[in-house]
């Protein structure tokens, strides 16, 4: 019986391979490209993909190899002897096979590959089987072009990402909103700053997204990116002087306040005490006598900030003495002078030299002091200066 075009490897007793046809006509020589051999498996989705299983020839590719090599045999028309011919070239064609391995020359982008990426692959084998078996093996090195894998859903988490920053430099926090980001990044992702409190404008912080891989791919998602960069901005910030800023909104609230608390406490009729005699009053003048900042030195980054903006009034009460005394009479026509300070605390400016400041915290009250007294008092301690604003 005589079998279309096979090859099949005898292997004579001296254990010598030697490839001659069913027939018994001698093998033509067969060309095997290794590239044609090379089919590696990848997991996951394109751009975040691993390659396995590619070291050695694929059980399909070497079914694929012993019909090229033995041909196309219907074992239940062979004899005996026959029989155990194939069986044998089958044997020597797989030992063939198995003695093929690929290996990359760069695998620095296992985790990362993706469709089109090229890859460059070397293959080894058995020589003595390829001489003796008549192949002419090509393509022992190639570069193998990526395709076929899962392009699943990529999905830069950033892009729609909000990110601001509330309170005041160098106290500032971020705030990260990802309500309008797709539906796996809201559901299944979360963001970490490096840094996330006692920000200040012009600093540099970096973002990073949190999630899981395996959910990822389940859901075909692709993370294009894990981590940004941001620069902290638009933080209102503690001015170190007040030149040159607007600063008529906040002059008008600190008069306001203080007229209004020196009328509720010090109305027609009242008395005032003078240095040794009082007076009733019958009316006021009120003037700025002095207009001051008082800021803290930072000495370090993790200083705490704070200022005030200070106004000195010069208070002068009309009326009659009360009673006799060694200056003036009862009834007699004088003056009683004192000073009132009002102060706003923590003035900021905003990136476009606007004033904020709250007006629920502007307090003041009347004293006893002189106004270089009072100038001395508004500072605390040494860590501040004061400045007077014209």
């Amino acid at each position: 019986m005589k079998i279309s075009k096979p090859i099949v490897l005898v292997l004579s007793s001296a254990m010598i391979l030697s490839a001659i046809s069913l027939s018994g006509c001698q093998a033509a020589s067969k060309k095997i490209s290794c590239k044609d051999l090379f089919t590696p498996e990848f997991s996951g989705l394109s751009g975040a993909a691993y390659i396995n299983d590619y070291s050695s020839v694929t059980y399909d590719n070497k079914l694929k190899m012993e019909k090229l090599l033995i041909g196309d045999v219907d074992t239940a028309k062979l004899n005996s002897s026959q029989s155990e011919q194939y069986y044998d070239a089958v044997y020597k064609v797989d030992k063939f096979v198995e003695s093929i391995s690929f290996t990359i020359e760069d695998t620095s982008k296992s985790g990362k590959y993706e469709n089109g990426d090229q890859i460059k692959v070397q293959a080894k084998y058995n020589q003595n089987y390829a001489k003796l078996m008549n192949l002419d093996i090509k393509d022992t090195t190639f570069v193998y072009k990526i395709s076929g894998i899962n392009e699943g859903t990529k999905i830069n988490p950033f892009e729609n990402l909000k990110v601001s920053y509330e309170g005041s430099s160098p106290d500032g926090r971020v705030k990260i909103d990802s309500s309008e980001c797709p539906d796996f990044v809201k559901n299944h992702m979360s963001f970490y700053s490096s840094e996330s409190s006692r920000l200040k404008n012009g600093q540099k912080i970096t973002i990073t997204a949190s999630y899981s891989t395996s959910r990822a791919n389940n859901e075909e998602v692709i993370i294009t990116k894990e981590e940004q960069e941001y620069t902290v901005s638009g933080l209102n910030e503690y001015p170190t002087s007040l030149d040159g800023l607007a600063l008529s909104d906040v002059n008008n609230k600190l008069e306001q306040h203080a007229k209004a608390d020196i009328s509720d406490d010090y109305k027609n009729g009242d008395s005032v005490y003078g240095d040794g005699y009082s007076i009733d009053i019958t009316s006021q003048n009120v003037k700025v006598a002095r207009k001051l900042f008082v800021n803290k030195k930072l000495v370090s980054d993790y200083s705490t900030p704070s200022n005030s903006y200070v106004f000195i009034y010069e208070v002068t009460f009309s009326g009659k003495v009360r009673y006799d005394g060694s200056k003036y009479k009862k009834g007699q026509e004088a003056k009683i002078t004192k000073y009132y300070y009002n102060q706003v605390p923590n003035i900021l400016v905003t990136s476009d030299k606007k004033v904020v400041f709250s007006e629920d915290d502007i307090y003041g009250s009347m004293t006893n002091y002189t106004l270089d007294e009072i100038t001395e008092r508004t500072r605390s301690d040494d860590s501040y200066t004061v400045t007077e604003v014209k």
